[in-house]
């Protein structure tokens, strides 16, 4: 399941393999392919869906993130 949590993601996020940052958010990935995001949520962007990705990157209010079937996932402002 992914989470969405403060600057303990940092601690949590451990092994990761990916981070990204957006305006007042940061979303990293985990070595099993887990979204962590924390920060601001305020348009629900430090709220990743459930599932295992293979990239991640976000915009100012929004992410987006790759599955391993190359099917584009976005959370945030529309």
């Amino acid at each position: 399941m992914a989470q969405s949590m403060g600057a303990a993601a940092l601690l949590t996020l451990s092994p990761a393999y990916a981070i990204t940052a957006g305006s007042h958010h940061s979303c990293g990935l985990r070595s099993d392919g887990q979204a962590v995001c924390w920060g601001k949520n305020s348009d629900q962007q430090s709220s990743p869906p459930g599932g295992s990705f293979a990239a991640v990157t976000a915009g100012s209010y929004h992410n987006c993130a790759l599955q391993g079937d190359g099917q584009a996932v976005c959370w945030g402002r529309n």
